[in-house]
């Protein structure tokens, strides 16, 4: 298995996540994410794809060892508090890198 699937699985068993809750952290279609979590694969759509998975996957296990997941939200917000906190972090990183 792929680094990337060690990380995802842990990262979906410490924060007691969905596949819908991965699939809106990374903003991807839900059959994707349940793709990537039970099949192991993820999309040939190139290095520039990989590249971003990996950060998205880096800002999810920072938000799990910060304990900001797991979430005691309800089902009915989970996707609003989750896309919330996932844009945050994406905010607070482009913030701290600007371009030169």
């Amino acid at each position: 298995m792929h680094p990337f699937w060690y990380r995802l699985h842990a990262a979906v068993a410490l924060g007691r996540l969905s596949p819908r809750d991965i699939a809106t952290w990374f903003d991807i279609p839900y059959m994707t994410a349940w793709t990537w979590i039970n099949v192991q694969r993820t999309s040939k759509r190139g290095p520039w794809f990989v590249v971003q998975y990996e950060q998205k996957l880096g800002l999810l296990e920072r938000a799990i060892a910060q304990g900001r997941l797991p979430l005691k939200a309800s089902a009915k917000n989970r996707k609003d508090v989750i896309g919330k906190l996932a844009d945050e972090l994406d905010r607070k990183v482009l913030a701290s890198h600007p371009a030169e």
